[in-house]
């Protein structure tokens, strides 16, 4: 949001993107969500993810959704609330459900704004509330 509160539609695709790939349940959602918005904010990071994969399974590419159909899936409870869920888990399902870097590059403000809100003072601490509404 800008300070006439408008929504940016780049800020609503991190939104969107977040609801279609986390759990049904509102701590799932949260989780996911925290995770999902500190991967968009490094950028080129996933861009790196995708070519180690590439390079691991040259036969498995990325498809344009506008030519092939693509089937995206949710994570499932039990994933999000396991201890060892991390980003790498979150960047592992963008893999797997052949998200497009443009799709996650078009989160990037979203992603820096969170972590600009939320670190800034110094008082905010991941782990906690990402986790602390799960535990």
């Amino acid at each position: 949001m800008d300070h006439a509160f408008q929504v940016h539609r780049r800020s609503m695709w991190r939104y969107l993107l977040g609801r279609v790939l986390a759990p049904e349940s509102r701590v799932g959602q949260a989780i996911v969500g925290c995770h999902l918005a500190y991967v968009v904010a490094i950028p080129g990071r996933y861009n790196q993810v995708i070519s180690q994969s590439v390079m691991e399974n040259p036969n498995d590419v990325f498809l344009d959704p506008v030519v092939q159909t693509i089937t995206i899936t949710r994570f499932t409870e039990e994933e999000v609330l396991s201890p060892n869920f991390s980003h790498d888990e979150v960047m592992s399902h963008f893999i797997h459900n052949r998200i497009l870097r443009e799709w996650v590059y078009h989160a990037y403000p979203y992603g820096y704004q969170f972590l600009h809100q939320h670190l800034r003072n110094g008082d905010w601490h991941y782990d906690d509330n990402c986790y602390g509404t799960a535990i």
